[in-house]
């Protein structure tokens, strides 16, 4: 190691234009970093614009305000691209992606080199190829650390789970490292008006204090986007609702049709056997697939107060009839949940719905019951699939292996500890219930 780095200290050394290469990697490590905290990609030809517009303006500007470039470059060009997006997340997003690289940077240079290197070999080596290598090196502990170990595999919701909680620790120490670069810029004109001692006393106040000021400025910042983040899901939530109730209304009036004048129109059909004579011996024909129309109608949901789970019915109800199950519900008084949240509760329901259609599919006589009370301080919701007797068989193999709880609801039985999930399972009845 020692050897390659007194190579390039030979080869570099008398090379000012390596300064310019340094500056646009180094952005171009700020986009990586960009692009890994935020929701906003940049066309390679705004990012080359931005890494030409870094190397010429970053000379110009003095020392301790070069590190509002590229966030600055950052953000109008993301503002560019998503309008759309609250000014405070690309903003974040560009002050994480400088924060980032400068603590990596930062580490790389204080701390890993003269522990590698020796103290006496490091400070021979001119800052511009220092800051060389550490753009190097960069790059691989970025794929390192979103490729192999699976950052960018992640949800889009842990992603800025991550990246919520992180920012302000991120920005934090990066301002630390700013206050300390103007400091030393600024070092020179305080002590030709104060002691040196005053003004290295005062130097580690005033980095103390604007460190300090700043995480609480950052904090509440960061608390003022989770409460966006959090009315924006809100929103989405309200308006996939309206766009429930709004099927719903659709079916309720494709049912009105249907049944309209208390005459009841074919739903959906239903295969059953039936014989019919067609000679005059006597002799009978079996017509084994003849479709006939349903004798029930949609079940009373009068006593269900929520709009979500009489949508969720409505729609498993033209699927149970698609196939030919029959469905009742029970919903003994008027009901609304409670202690839970209603989307977890409609995903619940849902779950219980298609693991009941995929274990009544392919058996005969199959019926699946809904049934939703309260029963003390305690609301029951059960779903049972119950076989006919002389025709229930094994599930379908190809369904066999998908009747089962999935992530989300282990996420909802996380969440409400008091909960509780049951099953029974047999040849003639499939049972599952949730109690909350």
């Amino acid at each position: 190691m020692t050897s390659i780095i007194e190579s390039l200290f030979a080869v570099f050394k008398d090379f000012h234009w390596l300064v310019s290469i340094d500056t646009l990697l180094i952005f171009f490590v700020n986009y990586l970093m960009f692009h890994a905290a935020g929701r906003v990609k940049i066309s390679w030809r705004l990012l080359l614009l931005g890494g030409l517009l870094s190397v010429v303006l970053t000379p110009l500007l003095p020392m301790g305000f070069k590190f509002l470039l590229n966030p600055l470059i950052l953000f109008c060009f993301s503002y560019y691209k998503r309008p759309d997006l609250p000014w405070i997340e690309p903003v974040f997003n560009s002050f994480y992606a400088w924060g980032t690289t400068n603590i990596i940077i930062r580490g790389l240079s204080l701390i890993v080199f003269p522990l590698l290197l020796g103290a006496d070999l490091t400070s021979r080596i001119p800052e511009s190829l220092t800051e060389f290598i550490c753009v190097v090196v960069t790059y691989p502990i970025y794929l390192l650390v979103h490729r192999f170990i699976g950052y960018e595999y992640l949800q889009v919701e842990e992603k800025e789970r991550l990246r919520i909680h992180f920012t302000p620790i991120v920005i934090g120490v990066s301002f630390a490292f700013l206050s300390y670069g103007l400091l030393n810029e600024f070092m020179p004109y305080f002590a030709s008006i104060w002691p040196v001692e005053v003004v290295n006393n005062y130097a580690k106040l005033v980095v103390l204090l604007a460190t300090g000021a700043f995480f609480i400025v950052v904090s509440y910042a960061n608390q003022w986007i989770k409460d966006e983040l959090f009315l924006e899901l809100k929103e989405e939530q309200e308006r996939h609702f309206q766009s429930l109730q709004e099927s719903s209304r659709h079916i309720l009036h494709l049912y009105q049709e249907l049944y309209r004048d208390g005459v009841p129109k074919v739903v959906v059909p239903k295969k059953a056997k039936t014989v019919l004579a067609t000679s005059q011996e006597g002799d009978s024909q079996n017509l084994s697939e003849e479709e006939v129309p349903f004798s029930k109608v949609m079940p009373d949901i009068s006593n269900l107060l929520s709009q979500l789970l009489r949508s969720v019915i409505e729609s498993k109800y033209m699927e149970f009839h698609a196939v030919g199950i029959d469905f009742i519900m029970e919903v003994p008084d008027p009901i609304s949940p409670s202690h839970i949240d209603i989307v977890d509760l409609s995903a619940v329901l849902t779950t219980f719905l298609d693991n009941a259609l995929l274990r009544a599919h392919g058996q005969d006589n199959s019926l699946v019951r809904l049934s939703y009370y309260q029963s003390g301080e305690v609301q029951v919701l059960s779903v049972e699939t119950t076989l006919s007797q002389d025709s229930a068989k094994a599930p379908h193999k190809a369904y066999e292996n998908h009747l089962s709880i999935n992530e989300q609801i282990e996420d909802i039985m996380e969440r409400y500890p008091q909960s509780k999930l049951s099953f029974k399972n047999d040849k003639f009845i499939y049972r599952q219930q949730f109690e909350y």
